[in-house]
């Protein structure tokens, strides 16, 4: 069976697949509240950020020859990481570049933290709702759109729920989060996509972004 990282790349290639218009953004339902507004900055050392995003020591050394910067999220109480995967994985190429760090919720769902090298690419399908989000700890040109599905969504990329980011990033690194559909699996809400994305800041605390 799949790891659940595979589950979570092959979902975010596939809504990060082709160019179309963004749908115009709409009421969010019952369960996209709004999370928390992030906070415009950001402190603790490399170990202390780590431990918040749930790493070990072992997979923050792992994560530090992936060749892409990392960015992590600060967890909410109760959540835990599953798995944390880069390009030193032996399934997968070395050349290219990218990490990614799988999330359980409270609720037994889960959201993923993709990376990699290469340039933004949109949505495969225009998801139904948008909301853009601010997300300040991570270089990015302007504010990061998160898209979801509506009711009875038919389209494969928004099935079931589905909840993405849109590519996002800068100097050649592209970076998503979101969650996936998969029969065994419950996805995430609007909102714990959300929290994940707006609390990314670097791992390293050297790579913070500069204030305004």
């Amino acid at each position: 069976m799949p790891s659940l990282f595979l589950r979570a790349l092959m979902g975010a290639l596939l809504i990060l697949s082709a160019c179309t218009p963004d749908a115009p953004a709409t009421d969010a339902p019952p369960d996209a509240d709004r999370a928390a507004e992030p906070q415009g900055t950001f402190s603790g050392t490399k170990a202390e950020r780590a431990a918040a995003a749930g790493l070990s020591d072992e997979q923050v050394a792992v994560l530090d020859s992936a060749g892409v910067p990392v960015y992590v999220p600060t967890l909410p109480d109760g959540w835990t990481l599953v798995e944390a995967v880069t390009n030193r994985d032996e399934q997968y190429d070395p050349s290219v570049p990218f990490y990614s760090l799988t999330y359980l919720t409270p609720d037994t769902t889960h959201v993923f933290v993709y990376g990699t090298d290469g340039p933004e690419v949109p949505w495969a399908s225009a998801p139904s709702n948008t909301r853009d989000v601010a997300v300040p700890g991570i270089p990015s040109a302007g504010l990061v759109k998160l898209g979801w599905g509506g009711a009875g969504e038919q389209s494969d990329e928004w099935k079931g729920g589905i909840v993405s980011s849109e590519g996002f990033g800068e100097n050649g690194r592209t970076y998503a989060v979101g969650t996936t559909y998969e029969e065994d699996q419950r996805v995430a809400s609007v909102a714990d996509v959300e929290t994940i994305l707006a609390s990314l800041r670097a791992l390293d605390p050297e790579m913070d972004v500069a204030p305004n």
